[in-house]
């Protein structure tokens, strides 16, 4: 079932001092690039409904989190230039660690560490990130997948299967922040295992398996 969305004001402004509690002048709510606008699902919960997920609040901008994730997992934009984003809170990241920024879930790689900050490259078109955006810690490193299927396949330089992606998406262009797996695990391949039994320690890099793909 389709999500509708609607409109949030903020009824706080940011100021030197902090958050402060906007008058009726201070909030643009005629128009749609308003700060302080903010879009949320129509079938939202209540902000007291126990249901609904944690929330993170830096300046006058919210992160929700979804089910498994923490507050820990989260770093904010401190500043953006380019492709290029620092993000600040993002103590115990890892370099080459995997990250999305912004509400849209960029691509992005931690290039460079220093304290609690981070240096990110993000692979996508980064118009419209904002400082006090959240940053997803992954825990993972930015790497390409290996198996039965990616032969014949077309990627672009982070391993989005742009066939897949143009089937699912309607289009030519790819979204802002697509998520989709680089090979199809629902297909079934034939292979030959290897001599292993159950119990067997197997680790990365073992092969186990041999797979003939047809191109």
């Amino acid at each position: 079932m389709s999500r509708g969305w609607k409109s949030f004001v903020s009824p706080f402004i940011t100021t030197s001092t902090g958050l402060q509690e906007a008058s009726p002048a201070q909030i643009d709510t005629a128009s749609p690039f308003s700060p302080h606008r903010r879009a949320i699902p129509s079938d939202a919960a209540p902000a007291d409904d126990p249901s609904t997920p944690a929330a993170m609040a830096h300046g006058d901008r919210m992160t929700t989190f979804e089910e498994g994730e923490r507050e820990s997992e989260y770093g904010y934009v401190r500043k953006v230039s380019g492709p290029v984003v620092v993000a600040d809170g993002m103590g115990g990241a890892a370099m080459y660690e995997l990250v999305r920024v912004g509400h849209d879930s960029l691509i992005g790689e931690i290039i460079r560490l220093e304290g609690d900050s981070a240096t990110i490259q993000v692979y996508e078109e980064t118009a419209g990130l904002t400082v006090n955006d959240p940053v997803l810690r992954t825990k993972k490193p930015l790497s390409c997948e290996l198996g039965p299927g990616i032969l014949g396949n077309i990627f672009d330089g982070i391993q989005r299967p742009l066939k897949t992606i143009a089937i699912k998406s309607g289009d030519v262009y790819i979204p802002r922040g697509v998520s989709v797996p680089a090979l199809d695990k629902d297909q079934q391949w034939e292979f030959q295992p290897n001599k292993l039994g159950v119990g067997d320690n197997i680790t990365n890099g073992d092969l186990y398996a041999v797979s003939l793909q047809d191109l």
